[in-house]
């Protein structure tokens, strides 16, 4: 292969590279999502059964702890309410917090960035053009002469 055909596959194959990663990010934030939905649900059933308590108190002092705010109104006093606090809570529910967290700021700074640089993926959009950024300076004119030249396209006047 020479050259060029080895530059233009390197930089296809970036481009498939930077689309999975994207896709990858949000399908991982909905696992995430739902494992800790997860822990909370079998921690708060955990506390219902180890410490006796009703179903808003074990949930309360399951997001309490979670959330790292801990007021202190309610707490294990069990063995296995400690411990199962430690595990689901301080193990799994605070990094899956951090990690929820820092994965939803990420895909929210990488969209804008692809909306800036003109790479959002318009699936839903059919039969449009898509003009990003124009001439500061005389940009009506711009758009007439553009319009003017789309409208005498072949391709323009054979659909329309």
């Amino acid at each position: 292969m020479n050259s060029l055909s080895l530059l233009l596959k390197k930089k296809n194959s970036r481009r498939q590279f930077r689309k999975k990663v994207h896709l990858h990010d949000t399908s991982d934030l909905k696992k995430r999502l739902v494992f800790l939905a997860g822990v909370i649900g079998f921690h708060s059933l955990a506390m219902v059964f180890f410490e006796d308590l009703n179903w808003w108190q074990a949930f309360w002092l399951t997001m309490t702890s979670a959330s790292t705010t801990g007021y202190g109104d309610i707490s294990a006093a069990t063995f296995w309410g400690q411990f199962s606090t430690v595990v689901l809570i301080y193990g799994m529910g605070i990094t899956l917090l951090a990690q929820i967290a820092s994965d939803y700021v990420e895909i929210r700074l990488s969209r804008k960035e692809m909306r800036i640089k003109g790479r959002m993926r318009w699936d839903n959009m059919q039969n449009h053009i898509l003009i990003i950024n124009t001439p500061q300076y005389d940009s009506e004119r711009y758009l007439e002469l553009l319009v003017g030249q789309i409208c005498q396209t072949s391709m323009f006047l054979s659909k329309y």
